[in-house]
């Protein structure tokens, strides 16, 4: 896959529980979108700018990065859980 848009770590939420990051074009730098935490659903969206166009490759990095993400965040918490004796 060609890598279309590049994922800058912003830092963290308020929480400290999870991360911020944007999103920028490798083109030309512009900013496309933001990806944060969306609690109801338990695991990190896309929220874009208004005037973003995604094709089909620049939508499999985004879900790809997402995936991985959420996936990193969910081993953190069990790790945690697991140091701090919640689970067996």
């Amino acid at each position: 896959m060609s890598r279309q848009l590049e994922f800058v770590h912003e830092g963290t939420s308020d929480s400290g529980k999870t991360h911020l990051y944007e999103i920028h074009s490798v083109h030309d730098g512009s900013l496309l979108g933001l990806v944060r935490w969306y609690g109801p659903w338990r695991k990190y969206v896309v929220h874009p700018q208004s005037d973003a166009l995604f094709d089909a490759s620049c939508l499999e990095e985004i879900a790809a990065f997402l995936r991985a993400d959420t996936d990193r965040h969910r081993k953190v918490l069990h790790r945690d859980k697991i140091r701090k004796g919640e689970m067996s």
